[in-house]
């Protein structure tokens, strides 16, 4: 029996594009919620962006934010891997603050230095001059600006996101996996109780620590490797899961 359910957003509850969930993806969580299923949503999005896309069902499922930097219910930090401040310095100075803009994220804001971008997905942005100002702790760091900008290795840092002109670093320890384990402790449950679903490399880990996993056919060969099912449709698979 499936009693908690964990999956990706971007790709797997959004796709073709989507900017928003559909109204059918909100009414398949709200139907395993109501089966008494636990539901949480997993990405690489910060927790004020996820909230804002799910606002309808944002005070009954589980938010694993900023790749499993933080995990948070009904506004509550549970867990978390922040970035070690001398890990933030140490990008800080890799890349520059001419770069074009440096955003840090904690748990509600965003601080930047430099100009936001379309890159930067926050409803709360802080003007910056220095790291010096920021007294909040930071789980994830996005460096936009050209898109020839080039990939560092940071010791202490993960590399969560790339793409022209965006690179995004976490805690080296921060994992969607991780994150879920430490769910599935929190309730009492283990990957017995799991199913999730993915479409990325990021979410193999969480894949494999669920009993029932699926991942989307546009996945990668590694994570449908990594999953007991190739489907369509997310929704779908969380219906089986209720099913099951």
């Amino acid at each position: 029996m499936v009693k908690l359910i964990v999956s990706d957003v971007d790709g797997t509850l959004l796709t073709n594009g989507q900017t928003a969930p559909s109204q059918k993806v909100i009414t398949s969580i709200t139907s395993a919620i109501q089966k008494g299923i636990k539901f949480a949503i997993a990405s690489g999005r910060s927790y004020e962006d996820l909230a804002e896309l799910f606002a309808p069902i944002k005070n009954d499922v589980y938010f694993i934010a900023h790749d499993g930097a933080l995990t948070v219910k009904n506004g509550a930090r549970l867990f978390h891997q922040p970035m070690q401040t001398d890990v933030v310095r140490s990008l800080v100075q890799a890349y520059g603050t001419d770069i074009g803009c440096i955003a840090f994220y904690s748990k509600d804001n965003c601080y930047c230095i430099g100009k936001p971008n379309e890159f930067v997905k926050s409803l709360n942005i802080v003007p910056i001059k220095g790291l010096y100002e920021i007294k909040d702790l930071i789980y994830k760091v996005g460096i936009y600006g050209r898109a020839s900008i080039k990939v560092l290795q940071i010791t202490g840092a993960r590399l969560c996101a790339l793409s022209d002109g965006c690179i995004e670093y976490v805690s080296s320890v921060a994992q969607k996996g991780t994150a879920l384990s430490d769910l599935q402790m929190r309730l009492f449950m283990n990957k017995f109780d799991t199913a999730a679903i993915g479409n990325y490399l990021n979410d193999v880990k969480m894949l494999k620590n669920a009993k029932y996993s699926a991942a989307m056919a546009s996945s990668p060969d590694e994570v449908k490797d990594a999953a007991s099912y190739v489907v369509e449709d997310a929704c779908e698979f969380i219906q089986k899961c209720i099913d099951t």
